[in-house]
């Protein structure tokens, strides 16, 4: 059975390399046209290490690794043009961020971890713009900051620390407001 996402590559008429190797088994009549794809690895002298995969002699997958062999970054490319997932890695080698792009533009989640892997951000992304609610947390686990965003425009802002809210900032009738908190919760003053 192929799993959903291999499907749907395939429907794409796009698939990964290393996921057309573990299909050649299991679908019959299925082969690997070699001259279509290509695969080139390269050093720059900074000590780092770049494969880039080729299809039909277009881009479709940039990784770049450290000197040791961790991943650093993986982009994916459709006509050129970052499209898919974008991975960023921790020297450790611990996922750093992931966000998705289509046709260059940035849409979707973007997740950003700690080195150790706890949650940092959480952002929603359309069109290149911030949009619906975004999160940052400290190292704890604890919310720092809450954005509200409707395409791009900021509707709202919230500053917590140790889990409660220090501050609001939001736009009402076209003006920007400021609303302060006490440490009981209660508004101590709106500018």
């Amino acid at each position: 059975m192929l799993s959903s996402d291999i499907v749907k590559n395939i429907l794409f008429n796009y698939i990964e390399y290393d996921q057309l190797q573990e299909l050649i088994g299991d679908v019959p009549n299925l082969y690997m046209n070699l001259k279509r794809i290509r695969i080139e690895e390269a050093n720059n002298g900074d000590l780092k290490k770049y494969k880039h995969t080729y299809v039909d002699n277009d881009l479709r997958k940039e990784e770049i690794f450290d000197d040791r062999g961790i991943k650093l970054h993986e982009y994916h490319y459709k006509n050129n043009k970052n499209h898919g997932k974008v991975y960023h890695y921790h020297n450790n080698g611990n996922l750093r961020t992931e966000l998705n792009f289509a046709d260059d533009l940035k849409n979707g989640k973007l997740y950003a971890w700690y080195a150790d892997g706890s949650l940092q951000q959480d952002f929603t992304y359309r069109n290149d713009r911030l949009d619906d609610k975004s999160y940052q947390y400290d190292r704890y686990g604890n919310l720092e900051y809450e954005w509200f965003d409707d395409n791009g425009r900021s509707i709202y802002e919230i500053r917590y620390q140790s889990g409660k809210k220090i501050y609001k900032k939001s736009l009402k009738d076209g003006k920007n407001i400021t609303e302060y908190y006490k440490s009981d919760g209660s508004i101590d003053r709106i500018n």
